[in-house]
């Protein structure tokens, strides 16, 4: 079957997603952020957390799928174009995209990412996570991050300072499930004490099959 490098939702995942806005409104609404990967169907699921929660939102290059853009053609990786700035802002115009390159697409054609790559993509977001920048928009208020299920393991696993790979064990997590992790300011700033994995992969709140 051929690789979609850009898919949509499907029918399932919006209604996931519509899920998963109510959740996150009702629990963590009002302040904070949504930061979101660039491909289309990390937007897709969060615009409606954005609207429902009303938080600030914000779409990151760091969260993209492990991998990034590409077609496979036999055995050759084929770069593909993601959308760029001004059509995500198009549609979605709520979210922050100054973050994305100014021309052209956001991921700028880069071939096929390797694991040295995502290793230390997931490192950077990690660094981006504890930052100044972060504490300071996000106020008292969570940060949501939206992105994919392998980005989401590693992601993790540099949160908490944990060794990133080869894998040796896996934070497995379902479409639209939400994953909560505590991590005080001295633990960012300093790594003094410790992050706390406070949920992993929560779905009560998504439709019954």
């Amino acid at each position: 079957q051929k690789r979609v490098p850009d898919p949509a939702l499907s029918d399932k995942g919006a209604r996931e997603a519509e899920a998963v806005a109510r959740y996150l409104a009702a629990n963590f609404g009002g302040q904070g952020a949504v930061v979101a990967s660039p491909m289309l169907r990390a937007i897709q699921t969060a615009n409606p957390i954005v609207q429902a929660a009303g938080l600030l939102g914000i779409v990151s290059p760091l969260l993209h799928e492990v991998g990034g853009m590409y077609v496979k053609r036999g055995e050759e990786f084929t770069p593909a174009a993601g959308m760029s700035a001004a059509e995500i802002k198009k549609s979605f115009p709520d979210f922050d995209v100054s973050k994305l390159p100014k021309e052209g697409c956001w991921n700028a054609m880069r071939p096929k990412e390797q694991p040295e790559g995502y290793y230390e993509r997931a490192k950077a977001a990690a660094a981006w996570v504890k930052s100044s920048e972060v504490r300071e928009t996000v106020g008292k208020g969570p940060l949501v991050l939206v992105m994919h299920s392998d980005f989401i393991d590693l992601t993790i696993k540099a949160l908490l300072c944990l060794p990133l790979g080869p894998p040796q064990a896996v934070f497995y997590t379902s479409n639209c499930s939400v994953t909560e992790l505590f991590l005080p300011e001295k633990f960012c700033t300093e790594t003094v004490g410790y992050g706390t994995l406070v949920c992993l992969n929560k779905s009560e709140h998504l439709p019954k099959p």
